[in-house]
C-alpha cells in the first residue's frame, strides 16, 4: 500500500507526523533535559562505559520499584463471597 499526497507538491502526511515526532524527541531544555536513553548511548558513543552501566542499573532498579509498587497497591479479590 502506498501513501498518495492530496497534492503533487504537498509532502506525506506521515513525514508530517515523523517530523513532529522527531522534533518533540530533540527539544530539550539545553543541558538541563535529556532522555535517559539518550543519556545512557551518549556515554556509550564516549567510551564513559562504567557512567552507561550505573545509569542503566539505576534505571531497571526503578522500573523494579514501580512494579513492586503497583503490585503492592493493586486491588485485592474478595475471597468467600
Amino acid at each position: 500500500m502506498q501513501f498518495r499526497p492530496s497534492k503533487p507538491d504537498d509532502p506525506p502526511k506521515i513525514d508530517k507526523a515523523v517530523s513532529a515526532l522527531t522534533y518533540a524527541c530533540n527539544t530539550a531544555v539545553a543541558g538541563v533535559t535529556r532522555v535517559a536513553s539518550v543519556q545512557i548511548y551518549d556515554h556509550v558513543e564516549a567510551m564513559e562505559y562504567m557512567d552507561a552501566h550505573r545509569l542503566s542499573a539505576v534505571m531497571l532498579v526503578f522500573s523494579f520499584l514501580v512494579l513492586l509498587a503497583l503490585y503492592a497497591w493493586r486491588p485485592r479479590p474478595v475471597r468467600g463471597a
